[in-house]
């Protein structure tokens, strides 16, 4: 006797729900990879708005603004001391954020008191985008 050749109904059922779950799986990854980029990107910002408003309230003797830039056509953030770029806590700015990582431009000042006006900086890749904001007494979120 002779077996039929081909797959059953249930192998093809079979193959095709394990594609359907790898292929959703591979798109999850894929979106959450740019999300962990943007949100890295997001904690590198604020550490640095935090530092420079720490760091203008430590010199309270002095009259020197401590300074937050975001430059949108490098895609990286500053920070400047008497208007020279700084190193900080082991981070040599100006520091770029990363490949197809974009962030608006933004240019803040703290005084003594650890003051700056406020704004609203966006940071975004293809597929995820994260908002930092800043408030009127310093404050970054």
């Amino acid at each position: 006797m002779k077996k039929p050749g081909g797959f059953t109904l249930v192998e093809l059922v079979s193959i095709i729900v394990i594609l359907g779950i790898i292929s959703v799986s591979v798109v999850g990854v894929s979106h959450s990879g740019d999300l962990q980029r943007v949100q890295a990107s997001r904690d590198q910002v604020l550490l640095a708005l935090r530092s420079a408003r720490h760091l203008a309230m430590a010199k309270a003797s002095s009259d020197r603004e401590i300074e937050f830039i975001a430059n949108a056509s490098d895609d990286s953030i500053d920070l400047r001391d008497g208007g020279s770029s700084i190193t900080l806590g082991g981070v040599t700015y100006p520091y770029v954020l990363g490949q197809g990582i974009q962030i608006t431009d933004a240019s803040l000042s703290f005084d003594k008191m650890g003051r700056s006006p406020a704004a609203t900086i966006s940071i975004s890749t293809s597929d995820a985008s994260v908002t930092v904001s800043v408030s009127a007494n310093g404050a970054a979120r």
